[in-house]
């Protein structure tokens, strides 16, 4: 994780988690840009580095994202954070993590990170740009001529969860790895934005 901080702001500041996106297979918490502007806006952020598809399948990716919320509630002090104010932010697959921390944030089996097991991973507010919700469902709403599909045997969502996403026991896990399976009425507001 990388922690950036406002050189001047109110403390406790609230914090973005930001989770970056590459298809669960690239990028890393260095590719970071547009969201460090929001450093001058008061918000400090932590980006997160998780768990790529290539070194393991999932759930180990959303089990390294909630251990960095509860990192950041528990060293919340250190750094001027405020543990009550942490929004999700993320693009792509980094999006779907972010979906998965609002709806699943109290899901216990995705908490296998024992450390700092006394802290929350819930988050108050996830802005997901453009991350899948429902991965069974995207080749449906595929527009025509485009080149990924999803439901191939070696498409980003297949390497997640360790086959094709249309196979059992794949299919089970697909479905353990959508966000909209976990929505309740108490999860924080989500802003979802596709284009």
């Amino acid at each position: 994780m990388d922690i950036y901080v406002p050189d001047k702001a109110v403390k406790p500041m609230p914090v973005i988690i930001w989770v970056h996106g590459g298809g669960w297979k690239g990028g890393s918490k260095s590719g970071i840009s547009r969201p460090v502007g929001v450093l001058s806006r008061g918000y400090a952020l932590v980006s997160v580095e998780y768990r790529l598809s290539g070194e393991t399948i999932w759930p180990a990716q959303i089990e390294d994202c909630k251990a960095a919320v509860r990192w950041t509630r528990a060293n919340a002090g250190k750094y001027g954070l405020d543990p009550d104010r942490i929004g999700a932010w993320g693009s792509s697959a980094g999006g779907h993590l972010v979906a998965m921390m609002g709806t699943a944030g109290n899901v216990e089996k995705f908490d296998t990170h024992k450390k700092y097991a006394g802290f929350s991973a819930r988050v108050q507010a996830v802005c997901d740009w453009f991350g899948p919700t429902d991965f069974v469902q995207m080749d449906a709403h595929r527009p025509e001529g485009a080149r990924l599909v999803h439901d191939d045997p070696d498409s980003p969502e297949s390497r997640l969860v360790g086959g094709p996403i249309r196979k059992e026991p794949y299919l089970s896990v697909c479905a353990d790895a959508n966000p909209i399976n976990y929505v309740t009425k108490d999860d924080p507001p989500i802003l979802i934005m596709h284009g």
